[in-house]
């Protein structure tokens, strides 16, 4: 029974989706048929043409739904498509207003205000960049980059084109600031890793094999004589620092 039941199921439900695909091929047999009676009945004229498509070897075709008029422009484009769509020329027709213009008229884009188009010069330094058809170039050198449309290429070039910030003339002040009020290195004197300790290991230094540790006010001062041991450590520790 339950077998039954189940079988019963998936063949309704089958049945419903074939009833579904079907109410929709109606749905868009009408809208052809509409598209066709205002065809006939306006007696619009469908206009092909075709033109090359670039260096791609093939051609683009645009389609071109005419009018008739009894006064100038006589004939008037009042339904166009340029992806081979003719259903799409005749809606845009049908929804044009009883005095169309010659062509169909579109409103102005509204300018992107987040859109950067700037590109960053080319790695010889020349500003005079920019970018079209898929490439973006340099147009006092050879260096380009090309891609599948404008906008990669874009993109591509400046991230391979960064732009190298100057430093603040603050910034760049006060960076020279900091390094005036740093100590000298003291030759000989070998800091460890943190900074606050060191051991003198020049020998002709007067303070030769002792510690020192470093004051709030940047100067060292001394404090025992270092061991063997820790002679050695900074010897090392030299070496591997290039504190020598």
């Amino acid at each position: 029974m339950l077998r039954d039941f189940d079988r019963v199921t998936a063949e309704r439900d089958a049945l419903q989706q074939r009833l579904n695909a079907a109410d929709q091929r109606i749905d868009e047999l009408e809208r052809d048929k509409h598209r066709l009676d205002a065809l006939e009945s306006n007696c619009w004229d469908v206009r092909f043409d075709s033109s090359p498509n670039g260096d791609a070897g093939d051609s683009s075709i645009k389609i071109e739904v005419v009018g008739h008029w009894m006064d100038q422009p006589l004939e008037r484009v009042i339904g166009e498509n340029y992806s081979e769509n003719l259903r799409a020329a005749i809606d845009q027709a049908m929804a044009a207003p009883a005095y169309p213009p010659a062509r169909p008229e579109y409103p102005e884009p509204e300018p992107d205000a987040d859109a950067d188009w700037h590109m960053n010069p080319c790695k010889q330094g020349h500003r005079d960049v920019g970018a079209s058809g898929g490439v973006a170039a340099c147009n006092q050198c050879d260096e380009k980059i090309e891609a599948a449309t404008t906008q990669e290429a874009f993109e591509r070039w400046n991230a391979t084109h960064p732009v190298v910030q100057p430093i603040p003339d603050q910034l760049r002040d006060a960076t020279n600031m900091i390094d005036a009020l740093q100590p000298e290195r003291i030759k000989g004197m070998i800091e460890t890793v943190g900074g606050e300790h060191a051991v003198m290991i020049d020998p002709e230094n007067g303070h030769y094999g002792w510690t020192f540790k470093k004051h709030p006010d940047g100067q060292w001062v001394s404090g025992r004589k270092a061991t063997e041991r820790e002679m050695i450590a900074a010897r090392s520790h030299a070496q591997i620092t290039n504190q020598l």
